[in-house]
């Protein structure tokens, strides 16, 4: 994100072994995005599966809430068009905010109708859109789409090794580009999205949590070391100064410093909370 060039990958034909390469070229690429669309900023449009629009949950005091709806209903028609996709109802409904929508939907061989109007939303860039407050249970991913894998202890060792060096280049790869402007600040995050994040990752399953445990545990091992007073990567800073000049920063230096780190760190703080708070 926020690169400029040229950017490689490989696509592997289905049900083949061919593999074929291409290139395209980014001009600081998705820098002003909020929330990247990494393959959607290539013109990939990734894999998804179809689902019905059945269902699964129904959120408090929502509009679906209030016209009864329940888990396990199916979506026939909305204003008489055939709801075939979950994706068709969800389109239709958020170019509706505020407007009255005649629902058909099913209910253990029951056909009932009921009108549904959706609450309008509005987002932080200020596109507004309708929401009903239904939640769609999403089916398996195909068996053909599925790989797993394994490793030996000492392989496991090794990959660990591997994968935390490249997690330390990833995050200080990040801290430079917001420096530089060339990722959108408002992709910091603070302990409410690193919450809702850590619940997702946990729904998931026990792998993607301990790999969101271990992202973070290393961003903030390194964002710790990094050379600014009050966090450890200043201790070292001073003791560093200490070293080679041969004696002790002055006592007003380090004061200094560790009141410009402290009104640094509490910055970025409250820029992290703005951003969750605005995320709500």
């Amino acid at each position: 994100i926020g690169d400029t060039g040229t950017i490689h990958f490989a696509v592997k034909y289905p049900d083949s072994d061919m593999v074929y390469e291409s290139e395209g070229v980014v001009q600081r690429w998705l820098s002003d995005q909020e929330q990247p669309d990494l393959f959607g900023g290539l013109g990939i449009a990734m894999y998804v599966p179809e689902v019905p629009p059945v269902v699964s949950e129904v959120v408090v005091g929502s509009p679906a809430e209030e016209i009864g709806l329940r888990s396990g209903d199916k979506v026939l028609r909305a204003d008489g068009l055939t709801m075939t996709l979950w994706m068709d109802w969800v389109e239709y409904v958020r170019a509706r905010p505020q407007q009255p929508i005649e629902l058909e939907y099913l209910r253990g061989g029951e056909i009932l109708r009921a009108v549904i109007v959706p609450e309008r939303i509005t987002d932080d860039s200020g596109e507004t859109f309708g929401r009903v407050g239904v939640r769609v249970a999403l089916p398996e991913m195909p068996p053909e789409m599925v790989r797993s894998f394994s490793r030996g202890p000492l392989e496991a060792l090794g990959a660990s090794f591997v994968r935390t060096g490249e997690l330390t280049v990833f995050t200080l790869k990040s801290i430079q580009k917001m420096v530089m402007g060339l990722i959108s600040p408002k992709n910091l995050s603070g302990p409410i999205t690193i919450a809702k994040v850590a619940s997702a990752s946990a729904k998931s399953g026990l792998g993607s949590y301990i790999s969101f445990l271990a992202l973070l545990s290393v961003s903030l091992g390194v964002l710790n070391l990094l050379p600014i007073p009050v966090l450890d990567g200043g201790h070292l800073l001073f003791y560093a100064v200490e070293l080679l000049a041969g004696r002790p920063v002055p006592e007003k230096i380090q004061s200094l410093g560790y009141q410009l780190g402290l009104f640094m760190v509490l910055g970025i703080m409250m820029l992290a909370l703005y951003n969750d708070f605005s995320r709500l």
